[in-house]
């Protein structure tokens, strides 16, 4: 299992240096990454996850995948409430700071890092999983992982809620329920393959582009104290908790590789947008995704086995 957990880390962290060398030689600029995101996220993953829910999802077992919403969503609600204690252990005592922390503790990057480690342990059947989770995911992002920054409004919510993301998840897995995916024209699937293949390797170099950051000269204390948080104590808290519940072994091991993710890639834009600090964001993210190489090898070879 080792060598496709390496695999898998290393195959990411080549996607991420290349959008950093495309950051590093004027290819990507710091205004094209909040607009190509837009695309990836508002059209290619939608296509992605469509094609997925319906090509892969079992209906026979849809009755075992309804914990995987709940996960995503508790995922982020513990890490949260672990962060509003952890918070007291800051150096620091800036209030933006202090919410940029909590934020990230709620916040990890559930959505494209576990996708490649996924695909690359389990295959494209287990993908539809990830999915579902990021149901739950999607709905603590904008409830949870705002309101952690000071600024939540129900209206923004909603609006945020009501997106082209959360609806391909919805209607596909209704979809599926009904029975209906089968009917779907071919050529339309393959459009919809065509276009979602092209989702991942394209937002995982706009993540590598946005680690090009200044150098990591403050708050060094309290950028390794959230990176121990986060990489460590978090997610062993977390899957610890998991262990105890009665779910499948699939359901279980999708959630435990979200449960290690790092700092989510979109932190330091919502911690500039809501009242954070994005500076110490874009710090922890860089740090937590570096070291990551090691600990989510490190924590799958500890927990799954060696075999």
């Amino acid at each position: 299992m080792l060598i496709p957990i390496l695999n898998a880390i290393l195959q990411t962290f080549g996607m991420f240096f290349l959008g950093w060398l495309c950051r590093v030689f004027g290819y990507i600029r710091e205004e094209d990454i909040s607009r190509w995101s837009g695309l990836i996220l508002d059209i290619l993953f939608p296509c992605l996850i469509f094609h997925s829910i319906t090509k892969d999802l079992d209906p026979s077992r849809l009755n075992e995948y309804w914990p995987l919403p709940v996960l995503g969503f508790s995922i982020i609600a513990l890490g949260a409430l672990l962060g509003a204690g952890f918070k007291y252990a800051l150096k620091s005592k800036d209030v933006p700071l202090r919410r940029t922390f909590v934020h990230i503790c709620a916040m990890n990057n559930f959505g494209f890092l576990p996708f490649i480690i996924i695909q690359n342990l389990w295959g494209d059947e287990s993908l539809p999983l990830l999915f579902l989770l990021n149901l739950g995911s999607l709905i603590g992002l904008w409830t949870i992982g705002v309101s952690t920054l000071g600024e939540w409004n129900l209206r923004a919510t909603l609006k945020s809620l009501m997106s082209p993301m959360l609806a391909s998840i919805v209607i596909s897995v209704g979809l599926v329920f009904l029975g209906s995916p089968q009917w779907m024209p071919a050529i339309l699937m393959k459009i919809l393959a065509y276009a979602g293949s092209a989702a991942v390797p394209c937002m995982l170099i706009l993540i590598g582009a946005n680690l090009y950051r200044p150098t990591l000269n403050e708050d060094l204390r309290d950028v390794g104290y959230l990176t121990l948080v986060r990489l460590l104590l978090i997610p062993a808290i977390t899957i610890g908790l998991m262990q105890q519940l009665p779910i499948t072994d699939d359901v279980y091991r999708v959630a435990l590789i979200v449960a290690l993710m790092p700092a989510a890639s979109m932190s330091p834009i919502f911690a500039l947008s809501y009242g954070g600090r994005p500076h110490y964001a874009a710090k922890v993210l860089v740090v937590s995704t570096v070291l990551s190489i090691a600990t989510i090898p490190a924590a799958l070879w500890w927990i799954l086995g060696n075999s």
